[in-house]
């Protein structure tokens, strides 16, 4: 995400709509062009290579 905000801030007249928040929004004249977003719910966790836990739960039902 560092590297997604250095190049967002490079692009003229671009602004941190909101620099506290846990995804970042960078808009020029009041509308969005990078943003941040939840974790997909199929995500995979990159420290097991599991799917995560709303995925397995999702694909264990309809089992």
């Amino acid at each position: 995400m560092s590297d997604i905000g250095e190049i967002a801030a490079g692009m003229p007249h671009a602004q941190l709509y909101d620099e506290s928040a846990d995804r970042p929004i960078w808009q020029v004249g009041g509308k969005s062009f990078v943003f941040g977003r939840s974790p997909r719910p199929d995500a995979v966790d990159p420290a097991t290579g599991e799917l995560a836990a709303r995925r397995r739960a999702r694909l264990a039902s309809r089992e």
